[in-house]
């Protein structure tokens, strides 16, 4: 019984934090992003719903079906000539949006590089 009872809780446990992912939140902004392709040709033919959150003063974005690309142009006086695509990692689960996005493009643009970080 004690083995039962066990197991049911570790399945609670374990499942209550998934299914809270779950949850849709606002995306956020993201001022200058360039849609990939017109809205009235959306290939999201499964109908998924994209979801955001964060996580103290991270940001993420999934079941992204409507990809963007987001410039961040450095100061011209600085500008290397280089450019450079910024893909947050995660994959379709959870794109890193301000870690491994945002901060990385900020920090290149600071540094003279053209970055675009891909949504």
């Amino acid at each position: 019984m004690k083995k039962l009872l066990l197991v049911a809780l570790a399945t609670v446990t374990i499942a209550a934090p998934a299914s809270a992912q779950r949850t849709p939140i606002s995306t956020p902004p993201q001022r200058n992003a360039i849609p990939l392709y017109p809205q009235d040709k959306v290939a999201d033919t499964e109908q998924w719903s994209q979801a955001a959150g964060s996580s103290g003063q991270e940001s993420f974005v999934r079941n992204v079906t409507r990809p963007t690309i987001t410039p961040y142009l450095p100061d011209p006086a600085r500008a290397t000539g280089a450019a450079v695509v910024v893909a947050p990692g995660g994959g379709f689960l959870a794109l890193s949006m301000t870690g491994e996005g945002e901060n990385v493009a900020r920090w290149l643009a600071d540094h003279g590089v053209a970055a675009f970080v891909l949504k």
